[in-house]
């Protein structure tokens, strides 16, 4: 582990100790409400499905989308998903595993595209895994993943520390449906070390409800520097999302 990874700047202690901190689901379980219907359903994903995410109030800013699996090996469940951007390039790949109160981080990759205008796989040391939890409360605690990685592309390394912090039980609609949901806080910082140290903090919420899993976020630069919320659009099969790629090749 390089130097980067282990340098702890006063924006990351602040993160890192509001409150009792989660780390990996381990505080107790005292006085916890369950929201675990509240994540992806993983029953449903066992043949995949796409979520389609747009831009809320901002026709300028593209959609993105997540392509969700669920698979069980031996005694355990793993979510697999594949982040694409607008163009349909994946940016992102995630494994996730279930344990007993929570999904947690546990491989990561990103994609860069090379020189030949291929895709690199870079690997990411996960080094706190948090990234849903079945159990919260309305102290302190704070859920915490913090990932990093180098790019060969950019020779910067890339240092993510994101918190969660449970605000409470909401609805939401969807679909012109209503459905109960549950909201975050969320903090986050991202810091980038090339030649020099640069980071940005930012805050923001986020809405997953129950049976569908996240369908709203939002976050914000602490300096006004940046601003973006997203909701999701719709959910469908592989084959539509395909369908789509199809069709943006034949627009160009």
């Amino acid at each position: 582990m390089n130097h980067f990874t282990q340098r702890m700047t006063g924006k990351l202690h602040f993160l890192l100790s509001i409150g009792c901190l989660c780390l990996l689901f381990g505080c107790s379980s005292d006085g916890r409400t369950n929201i675990k219907t509240y994540n992806l359903p993983l029953h449903e994903l066992q043949d995949g499905l796409a979520y389609e995410y747009r831009a809320v109030d901002n026709e300028q800013l593209p959609p993105y989308y997540w392509y969700y699996r669920s698979l069980k090996q031996e005694e355990s469940i793993y979510l697999t998903g594949l982040y694409y951007n607008h163009e349909f390039i994946p940016q992102q790949f995630v494994r996730e595993e279930q344990v007993d109160n929570g999904m947690v981080l546990q491989e990561m990759f990103v994609y860069e595209t090379n020189s030949e205008d291929l895709q690199d796989q870079v690997d990411v040391t996960v080094l706190q895994g948090a990234t849903f939890p079945f159990e919260v409360t309305d102290s302190l605690g704070a859920f915490v993943y913090n990932v990093n990685w180098y790019s060969s592309k950019d020779s910067m390394t890339y240092n993510v520390v994101r918190n969660r912090r449970y605000l409470g039980k909401t609805a939401y609609i969807y679909k012109e449906k209503e459905y109960p949901a549950v909201r975050f806080r969320v903090r986050e910082l991202i810091e980038t070390e090339q030649i020099g140290f640069l980071s940005i903090e930012l805050t923001g919420e986020e809405i997953y409800a129950q049976g569908i899993g996240l369908v709203y976020t939002s976050k914000e630069a602490v300096d006004g520097s940046f601003e973006q919320a997203y909701a999701l659009y719709d959910r469908y099969p592989m084959t539509e999302l395909e369908a789509k790629f199809g069709a943006s090749l034949k627009e160009e």
